[in-house]
């Protein structure tokens, strides 16, 4: 092969490698000022830098492409520069007999061959039609230049509100003091209540100076986002009540039922915190506890097993509330959990802890009468508890309600536990059928006769004596209506169990 096909060759080869390099940006400028146009358009969001290397590898993967379809082999350029330069097969019968050596006349054809390419020594391959991909670019270029022209139209500057002229009225100021009066008479917990009182003091102060709807507005509605983190401050209710509430399972749901005094009515609240501690109370029992020949070992086993859940979704709750050690709720439901008091004159108290234990020890029925005494005696300190904890989020939050009324603003949204819904039967397997004699249906022969907490007279009685108080409330709400005939049974149900006991093996209570 001669020097002129080489030289002509080399310039293929450059030219090839130019309409690529041509190509490849062709693509990669609109890809990058598309990209950067979706971007201004919030339709995409890659960053200048990731838009360009997008950009640049999609170049060249069409440069890649565009080179090997413009491959050209010797014998397409032989064919080319005969056709053009009219040279009668030479440069193709030169290629051919390429390999051939010491033939004079394949040298004198070489010669001939080579001689007819010095008039086409200059010849470029392919180059008449690198302006297409010269336009190409040009195209690319323009299509990136004016993504770069499109900006999204800035939306329209919302017209000023009507400055509404305000001026504070004397009553609103009166009604303003008396409420400051009433959350400092409250009994609210310190600091929460001098802390709302000051709130309300400043929106006192302030509240004469603002002279335009919207200052007041402004102004009520940031003393009002403070009142309620000092009212959200003052109790873990919310926490403890959502974390019990969303742990899973119905006893646990019933637990947080049992807490939540957002649901308590004003005028008796004890009565409904006694109806809901005695649903928790009913979950508790093991289905069954009915059946005619129950399997006692099977009921202590998964007893045990609910109750170390109790205790350890309590501290759970707990820690996630993230409460002070001397939250009185915290140190109640702490108490529920693991409390073990045994005094000198053989009264106790077990928590759930204590009795997981016992009631492998000393058995499912005796277990049951333990933690009948622990819900009696702990039932007022919980009571006690929440009902500060309900104290102090009515004193903020009917605060608020205050405030929202007398200057017509909207009331920032209420903090309310979150409790899971579960269906069901009690603890341990479905319920059985079955009752025990005694207690409502019959006359009071109670299931234990030891001594336990009674947070009515904050002194230890009997069992039965304080079962009577308890009876006696949930007697009157069956009475004046309040329960479905579906929850009277249910009560009257779980009251012959705290009267009369399960019967053990040998059928006695």
């Amino acid at each position: 092969m001669n020097d002129n096909f080489k030289k002509i060759k080399r310039r293929a080869l450059i030219v090839r490698l130019l309409k690529s390099l041509l190509a490849g940006v062709t693509v990669a400028l609109p890809v990058v000022g598309i990209l950067w146009l979706f971007e201004r358009f919030e339709q995409l969001a890659l960053g200048t830098s990731m838009a360009i290397l997008i950009g640049g590898l999609a170049g060249l993967l069409v440069a890649a492409v565009v080179f090997l379809l413009l491959h050209l082999g010797d014998k397409r350029i032989a064919m080319a520069l005969d056709r053009k330069y009219n040279l009668k097969e030479k440069v193709q019968t030169m290629l051919a007999f390429k390999e051939v050596q010491d033939d004079p006349m394949i040298d004198l054809q070489r010669r001939d061959a080579n001689e007819a390419l010095e008039s086409a020594a200059r010849s470029v391959p392919g180059i008449g039609k690198l302006w297409i991909y010269v336009l190409c670019l040009l195209l690319g270029a323009a299509v990136f230049v004016l993504s770069l022209f499109f900006n999204p139209v800035p939306p329209p500057e919302p017209e000023p509100e009507p400055e509404v002229p305000y001026a504070v009225e004397e009553i609103d100021l009166i009604a303003l003091q008396q409420l400051i009066d009433s959350v400092a008479a409250s009994e609210m917990e310190s600091p929460y209540r001098e802390n709302v009182v000051a709130a309300l003091e400043t929106l006192h102060e302030e509240i004469q100076t603002v002279t335009t709807v919207k200052e007041k507005d402004d102004l009520v509605t940031e003393v009002m986002e403070e009142i309620l983190q000092h009212t959200d401050d003052s109790s873990v209710g919310v926490e403890i009540i959502t974390s019990l509430g969303q742990t899973g399972g119905k006893t646990l749901s019933l637990l947080a039922k049992a807490l939540n005094y957002y649901e308590w009515p004003s005028d008796d609240p004890w009565s409904t915190f006694v109806e809901k501690v005695s649903d928790f109370r009913e979950g508790l029992n093991h289905a069954n506890a009915r059946d005619e020949d129950p399997d006692y070992d099977l009921m202590a086993e998964e007893t045990k097993t609910l109750y170390l859940a109790l205790k350890q979704n309590i501290a759970l709750a707990l820690q996630i509330s993230e409460a002070p050690e001397d939250d009185e709720l915290a140190v109640a439901l702490d108490r529920l959990a693991n409390l073990k008091l045994e005094n000198e004159d053989g009264t106790r108290i077990y928590g759930f802890a204590v009795l997981a234990e016992y009631v492998l020890e000393n058995g499912y029925t005796a277990a049951q009468r333990e933690l009948d005494s622990t819900m009696t005696a702990l039932n007022g300190e919980v009571f006690r508890a929440l009902s500060q904890s309900n104290i102090n989020t009515d004193t903020g939050e009917n605060a608020v309600t205050v405030l929202s009324n007398l200057f017509d603003v909207k009331a920032p949204s209420f903090e309310r536990p979150v409790i899971s819904e579960y269906s069901g039967g009690s603890s341990g397997g479905e319920s059985g059928e079955g009752g025990v004699s005694g207690g409502i249906s019959g006359g009071p022969t109670y299931g234990s006769d030891d001594k336990v907490y009674d947070p009515f007279t904050n002194r230890y009685v009997e069992y039965g004596t304080i079962l009577d108080k308890y009876y006696a409330i949930m007697f009157g709400n069956i009475t004046d209506g309040n329960y479905t005939e579906q929850e009277k049974k249910a009560l009257e149900e779980y009251f012959k169990i705290l009267y009369g006991g399960f019967e053990d093996e040998d059928g006695q209570n």
